[in-house]
């Protein structure tokens, strides 16, 4: 006979591990959104800087041969 204690201690881990693993991907996606759309988001927050921050290269239209 197993224990009650014990079983509920696995029910929750088990839980965890699987809302964690689930988790994951929505992290990836936020940080890869991130990073696409940092230069965005910088010339957003200095409209007067516009000039020097365009210059800066927008990582969404970088080419896998390039």
């Amino acid at each position: 006979m197993t224990d009650p204690t014990t079983h509920r201690l696995f029910y929750w881990l088990d839980r965890a591990f699987w809302l964690i693993w689930l988790g994951f991907p929505v992290l990836i996606w936020v940080s890869v959104q991130a990073v696409l759309n940092a230069p965005a988001d910088i010339l957003a927050l200095a409209p007067d800087q516009a000039a020097c921050l365009a210059d800066l290269p927008m990582v969404a239209t970088f080419s896998t041969v390039g």
